[in-house]
């Protein structure tokens, strides 16, 4: 539906007294990498919640293709939702259920509920073998009939990953999917989901902590700082003084810290 293109125009978002974005304008184009980089609590959350219609906002417009996400229609919202694939942070697996039933439930955006249901307890060869077939481009073929909860972290990423692809999305939602698990597998699961969506021409949009593996792996950056884009470019133009922009402490948590 949205073919992988979102534009916001001076968009805020209030969380009560809490503003999480303030007059953000950004366009994301079809087949883009983007990362998102700043602090914590600089709004990268809140901007991809927007995207897929979890979050609203207050002022400004949030478009996917050429509709006002707003202004959708609950079947034309859960048809937006069915075609963004999304990466969260604590991956949102159920951890006593196989790795299939995992990978498989990635498909229930467009699916009733029957179909739903059978999918978890009576799956077509079909779709089993489409679901090995994922687990085998993210490297973890042999664990499609293992249970969730006897993998490894590393292991885990990789079946959430399976189960946003399992959506056929136009487009990939990853917040701070690396944020716990080592350097190492961190580096890996970044390069897997970059170069998946270069393959299959998908827009990936990923927050990132770690600036180093932005800079790496992403052809441009977009930097949050108090809700605001303080930062739009390729990586080579964020220099030293914008990243000290970027990543500087509050006054006042400096004076906290004593230093």
């Amino acid at each position: 539906m949205t073919g992988g293109a979102f534009t916001l125009a001076d968009v805020s978002v209030r969380f009560g007294d809490t503003a999480a974005l303030r007059s953000v304008s950004l366009h994301v184009g079809v087949g883009e990498l983007v990362a998102l980089v700043g602090p914590s609590g600089a709004g990268k959350t809140t901007l991809l919640r927007l995207l897929n219609g979890s979050a609203r906002a207050v002022t400004g417009m949030v478009t996917a293709g050429e509709r006002d996400v707003a202004g959708l229609a609950p079947s034309d919202l859960r048809s937006l939702r069915a075609s963004i694939g999304v990466v969260h942070q604590d991956l949102r697996l159920v951890p006593n259920l196989r790795v299939s039933q995992n990978v498989l439930s990635g498909g229930f955006g467009r699916q009733g509920f029957w179909s739903a249901v059978r999918s978890q307890w009576r799956p077509r060869r079909a779709d089993l073998g489409r679901a090995h077939a994922l687990l085998d481009r993210v490297g973890i073929a042999e664990k499609l009939f293992h249970r969730v909860d006897r993998l490894s972290g590393g292991q885990q990423q990789r079946v959430a990953i399976a189960r946003a692809l399992y959506q056929d999305p136009r487009v990939i939602l990853a917040d701070e999917p690396v944020a716990s698990v080592d350097p190492a597998r961190a580096r890996d699961t970044v390069e897997l989901l970059r170069d998946i969506c270069r393959e299959r021409g998908l827009t990936l949009l990923m927050s990132l902590h770690n600036l180093d593996l932005a800079r790496e792996f992403f052809p441009r950056l977009v930097g949050l700082r108090d809700g605001r884009i303080v930062f739009d470019g390729a990586p080579n133009d964020l220099d030293r003084d914008r990243f000290d922009e970027l990543y500087r402490l509050p006054a006042q948590e400096v004076s906290d810290d004593g230093t």
